[in-house]
């Protein structure tokens, strides 16, 4: 996700599944998809107006189709 350009649409409320931390896990073996080790409260924490934030929410089911899309990834993702 990226955090930035939810602020700047002026998007005041995130609902998401996978935290980053599982998703970080995931994408391990593909360096070009490791992202940044950050959460994105600690981004909207920075930010001038506020920002919900709620989740990860039934993050098994999000994993669960994460699972089928990276054993399968292309290394260049």
């Amino acid at each position: 996700m990226c955090a930035a350009a939810i602020y700047w649409c002026n998007i005041r409320r995130l609902v998401f599944s996978v935290s980053e931390p599982a998703m970080r896990s995931l994408r391990e073996p593909y360096e070009r998809a490791a992202g940044i080790a950050m959460r994105c409260e600690e981004i909207f924490a920075r930010c001038g107006r506020r920002m919900q934030v709620i989740g990860p929410l039934i993050e098994h089911e999000g994993l669960s189709i994460h699972r089928l899309f990276w054993p399968n990834a292309s290394a260049d993702v």
